[in-house]
């Protein structure tokens, strides 16, 4: 299980709160894997996180743009990647079905790059971020 710990904060509350809501989205998809769901069960919760990782990006974008954060265009190429990497694994849920190789690469994947993006990224565009305001 995946858990938010201090070094990932950023001082942006509402971008912090975010995070916290997107490793418990983790860490439900991860055990609606592991309990054998329904196609139905796992197709709403990949929703829901897609969705949901799309529209923190666009606000992050936007702190970064408002801001004028000079490594906006690397950072929102990072994003794009990751949408990508996700799109293929909904595109393989789509595909095959639920099953607990998906859901392992899905945790795995979202979760190694949640950790590595917000310690490396988000951390340090929330210290640009307050300086700027």
């Amino acid at each position: 299980m995946f858990q938010y710990t201090d070094d990932m904060k950023t001082s942006i509350k509402h971008i912090d709160n975010q995070h916290k809501e997107l490793v418990d989205l983790v860490n439900r998809a991860a055990s609606v894997g592991v309990t054998n769901p329904s196609k139905e069960e796992m197709k709403n919760c990949l929703d829901f996180l897609g969705q949901y990782v799309v529209k923190h990006f666009e606000e992050e974008e936007k702190l970064q743009k408002e801001s004028s954060y000079p490594n906006y265009a690397q950072h929102k190429k990072i994003h794009d990647d990751f949408i990508k990497t996700f799109k293929d694994l909904y595109a393989d849920f789509e595909k095959n079905g639920p099953s607990a190789k998906l859901s392992f690469a899905l945790s795995n994947t979202v979760t190694h790059w949640l950790i590595t993006h917000i310690k490396r990224e988000d951390v340090k565009f929330g210290k640009h971020y307050a300086g700027a305001h």
